[in-house]
């Protein structure tokens, strides 16, 4: 069930918890290594910066609603009081093999929080592929950083499984969609 309270908290905060945690221990990371100049210590700062504040001014994320349907639609053989990461997973890979799904997710009444214009819903899976590339690149980003601390092991596997999920996104990003509406 944390889990899915984790995908609420990251539609109202329109960033990931995990990227949040990873972007703070990265400027922590930033600020104690001896490896980097004090004058690089500043721009790398800024980069983290400007990449969260690009994060967080996407208009709408596309992997948070489709993250949020995960949640909201289960099926017979799951238990809406708990949530688990493997088997949702599994369903928007399954989501993704469908050309009609894009469709199915802007015609429920969540398509509300969505942007109005038309180019969303004919390019939503170029949406989904600079989103989740954006995303990506972020993570490598803290994972480049924090990999240099011992200590930041287990935020390292925690970004690694992140990664696998943009994965997931960014197949599904390759599909090609046939909207309808």
């Amino acid at each position: 069930m944390h889990a899915a309270i984790d995908i609420y908290r990251e539609l109202d905060a329109a960033v990931n918890p995990v990227y949040l945690d990873s972007h703070c221990k990265a400027v922590d990371a930033v600020l104690e290594s001896e490896k980097i100049k004090t004058n690089k210590k500043l721009i790398e700062i800024g980069i983290l910066n400007a990449r969260l504040k690009e994060r967080k001014e996407l208009a709408i994320s596309v992997q948070i609603q489709i993250k949020l349907a995960t949640v909201k639609y289960f099926d017979e053989i799951e238990n809406p009081f708990s949530y688990q990461h493997d088997y949702n997973k599994s369903k928007i890979e399954h989501w993704a093999k469908y050309a009609d799904v894009p469709t199915f997710f802007l015609t429920l009444p969540e398509n509300q929080y969505l942007t109005t214009g038309d180019e969303l819903q004919r390019s939503l899976n170029t949406y989904l592929t600079g989103e989740t590339l954006m995303n990506l690149k972020m993570l490598e980003h803290h994972i480049t950083l924090l990999a240099s601390e011992t200590s930041n092991a287990d935020s390292t596997k925690i970004l690694a499984l992140q990664k696998e999920w943009e994965s997931v996104f960014l197949n599904w990003s390759n599909n090609p969609s046939t909207l309808t509406i």
